[in-house]
C-alpha cells in the first residue's frame, strides 16, 4: 500500500465517522447551541400544532366589586393617615440670625 492510498482510506473513514457523528447529535439532541435567539421553525405544520391560541382571562362582576372595595379602603386609610399628620405638623423655629447679618439690621435701625 502506498502512501496515496493510506491518505484516501483515511479520509473516506473520517468522513464517515463525521456522518455518524452529525446523525448521533440529530437524534440525542446534543448538538451545540449556538448564541442568540433560535431561528424560527421551518416547518409550517410544526409552527401551527406548537402555538396554541392564549385564553382571554376575564374578571367577574363581583371580582371587580371586590377589587373596587379593597381601592376604597386604601384611599380611606391613606386619606386618615394624611389628616392626621397635618394636624399634628409643627412649625420649625425660626433660625437664628448671624453675626454679620445681626449688625446689619442694626445699622439700619
Amino acid at each position: 500500500m502506498n502512501t496515496f492510498e493510506i491518505v484516501s482510506a483515511l479520509d473516506a473513514e473520517i468522513a464517515r465517522l463525521q456522518q455518524a457523528k452529525t446523525i448521533l447529535q440529530g437524534i440525542g439532541g446534543t448538538a451545540k447551541r449556538g448564541r442568540g435567539r433560535p431561528a424560527k421553525s421551518q416547518d409550517p405544520l410544526e409552527a401551527i400544532l406548537t402555538t396554541r391560541p392564549s385564553k382571554k382571562r376575564r374578571v367577574s362582576a363581583e371580582g371587580r366589586a371586590r377589587i373596587a372595595a379593597a381601592q376604597k379602603a386604601r384611599w380611606t386609610a391613606h386619606r386618615k393617615e394624611t389628616e392626621a399628620a397635618a394636624t399634628v405638623k409643627t412649625v420649625a423655629p425660626a433660625k437664628k440670625a448671624s453675626a454679620k447679618a445681626a449688625k446689619k439690621t442694626a445699622a439700619k435701625q
